[in-house]
């Protein structure tokens, strides 16, 4: 048995009880080193934007003096934390980020079809979409474009094809009007129209490469991100502000840190907020399709991990949606609910 040093009698005592649901591994527990009680406390709220948004409003009420850690599964959920901090002028430190969302390929595939649809005589950024807009473009009419006039719509000239029969003239007629109201979209709901209305969901649940990706995170978030937006240029300014903005967290002195659980081993904070326990995101989507039972139990291990960084209070997050779709809790919230009846 391991003495813990920092945290709590009862918070030691229910990490004790969820990590005893692994029957694979070694049995872990803790003993407290200390009998003062903390609060431990579950909240669970609509959505991202609340959940954010409520972390603040924790926050400001925690003496300035503690410390505070907000720990997550996936770096993605650092945005969301990032971002409500930022607007609410709070300062705070991230581990050096390696985390590259800039680069995530939903997120460029978004990228290229709004660019796309800003400039419609574009070829080459056709190129790189067409294939996964539900429109059935074949390899072949994307080579007869290449003899299209520079400045004509490339949509226009599909339909200018010799001899195209009237599935692919509803087809390509269609994709052309969509593209037309999606410029004039705000930003957030050019979102749903490229998920929904061009296809580009149905791609993502066909594609193997991403049966084990839960999209509806990628696509919450760039809606979260896209809120109150007009233009594409004010989406790609916001990135790029983001992505400084992490930059220059990983030199602050503040006293509130993010960071994911990995990172967070052998750390510890007065406060610990755990958010996003969402089922598919922790335990991820993957571990949960793929029944190995020893994975399932590395991703409690993490969850206990998590919860021990807090020495005095631990609040713990879920939502009820991802993406305007119901999502459920984490495994591991209900693990807790259900052994600890009197938590709120």
């Amino acid at each position: 048995m391991d003495k813990n040093f920092r945290s709590t009698k009862n918070i030691i005592k229910i990490s004790n009880k969820i990590i005893q649901g692994n029957k694979i591994r070694y049995e872990k527990s803790s003993k407290h080193t200390t009998e003062e009680n903390s609060q431990i406390m579950l909240f669970k709220v609509k959505n991202s934007t609340i959940q954010a948004r409520e972390l603040v409003n924790k926050i400001s009420e925690i003496n300035p003096n503690e410390t505070i850690g907000v720990l997550y599964r996936n770096n993605i959920s650092s945005l969301y934390v990032a971002e409500m901090l930022k607007n609410n002028d709070i300062d705070f430190f991230v581990k050096e980020n390696k985390f590259d969302f800039y680069s995530n390929r939903i997120l460029n595939d978004v990228k290229n079809i709004l660019l796309f649809s800003e400039d419609t005589t574009d070829l080459e950024v056709f190129k790189r979409i067409y294939f996964k807009l539900n429109a059935y473009i074949k390899k072949d009419f994307i080579t007869k474009l290449e003899y299209k006039p520079y400045n004509q719509c490339v949509l226009e000239s599909l339909l200018d094809l010799y001899e195209l029969n009237d599935f692919y003239l509803n087809k390509f007629t269609s994709l052309r009007n969509d593209f037309k109201r999606l410029k004039r979209m705000k930003m957030e709901d050019k979102i749903d129209c490229i998920l929904y209305e061009l296809g580009y969901g149905d791609y993502l649940d066909n594609f193997n490469d991403f049966s084990n990706l839960n999209y509806n995170l990628i696509f919450d978030l760039i809606k979260y991100l896209s809120k109150d937006l007009k233009t594409f240029d004010e989406f790609i300014e916001k990135l790029d502000n983001l992505k400084e903005l992490l930059k220059n967290a990983s030199s602050s002195k503040s006293n509130i840190s993010i960071s994911t659980i990995h990172s967070a081993k052998g750390l510890e904070y007065d406060n610990v907020f755990i958010i996003d326990l969402i089922d598919g995101e922790f335990p991820q989507k993957s571990i949960l399709n793929s029944f190995d039972e020893k994975l399932l139990e590395e991703e409690r291990r993490l969850f206990y991990v998590a919860m021990t960084r807090a020495r005095k209070r631990l609040f713990l997050y879920t939502i009820k949606e991802r993406n305007n779709l119901p999502v459920e809790p984490s495994i591991f919230y209900n693990e807790l609910k259900n052994k600890t009846p009197t938590l709120p």
